[in-house]
């Protein structure tokens, strides 16, 4: 059987659509699929940070009721951060006060900066646990609190904090 070349170009150029149809068919289900696993993990997402935001509420609730505080100070970057209660302890407001390390040991007792500066010291270069009770004094109404901080440093393979 013999073709012209005529038809045998329409034949080509037919099943080169048919296959090009069928290809964008592919990929737009491919989409479709690809639009609802991004919608599923949006949704994942937005559930997992509810939850978070509830288990942190949960922990500030809990940290307000029994008084106690959380911190961490990141030694690279200088930065502290503490918990809504740490600055309710040291009587001070999150948005006018910079927790930092300077503006902590600004709130110990006097009688008191010189252990705690060494107990901290002495447990960043592994000497002992810091686990200490001192005097802090509330910025807000210099009422004398004695509080107990209990600090675990965490350490790379070199055992540097």
């Amino acid at each position: 059987m013999h073709l012209s070349l005529e038809f045998r170009s329409v034949l080509i150029s037919t099943a080169f659509f048919i296959a090009f149809f069928l290809f964008l068919g592919r990929i737009q289900n491919t989409l479709v699929i690809s639009e609802a696993s991004i919608i599923r993990s949006k949704n994942r997402l937005e559930v997992a940070n509810e939850q978070l935001h509830e288990k942190e509420e949960s922990l500030e609730q809990a940290q307000r009721l029994a008084k106690i505080g959380s911190w961490s100070l990141d030694l690279l970057e200088n930065k502290l951060v503490w918990s809504a209660e740490i600055y309710n302890i040291f009587g001070v407001d999150s948005s006018t006060f910079e927790a930092s390390y300077e503006g902590f040991l600004s709130a110990i007792h006097p009688d008191d900066l010189d252990y705690v500066n060494e107990q901290y010291r002495g447990a960043l270069d592994g000497k002992y646990p810091y686990d200490i009770r001192h005097r802090v004094i509330r910025k807000d109404n210099g009422e004398v609190l004695w509080v107990h901080e209990r600090c675990n440093h965490i350490r790379n393979e070199q055992g540097e904090v």
